[in-house]
């Protein structure tokens, strides 16, 4: 349902609804992201490389698969097309009915 949600709405979720879904793994303060990026950068070094590699494989061949199938049958699509125009010149898409668009930031 969280899902259907976001995609439908295209709601972007807060922080700490990303952290309690389990959509990222931590939540750090502004000032903190470099050195949370950072130690987590020195942590993955520390693990085996060549199982880092099949672990990236993996995750490409189950995940991946998937995203380049809806992009490569989106992104060359009008409605691709009108959504970054749309997105530049914030604004919104044509497709949203004229009492429901905004001006502005979206």
């Amino acid at each position: 349902m969280r899902a259907r949600d976001l995609l439908f709405t295209g709601r972007t979720p807060t922080a700490a609804e990303a952290l309690e879904w389990g959509l990222v793994s931590r939540v750090v303060a502004h000032e903190a992201v470099l050195d949370e990026a950072s130690a987590a950068l020195a942590a993955i070094c520390h693990t085996v490389p060549g199982a880092r590699g099949d672990i990236e494989r993996a995750l490409d061949a189950q995940i991946g698969l998937y995203d380049h199938i809806a992009l490569r049958d989106r992104v060359p699509g009008e409605e691709a097309r009108e959504g970054l125009r749309a997105f530049a010149e914030r604004r919104s898409p044509a497709w949203v009915h004229p009492d429901l668009r905004r001006e502005g930031r979206l």
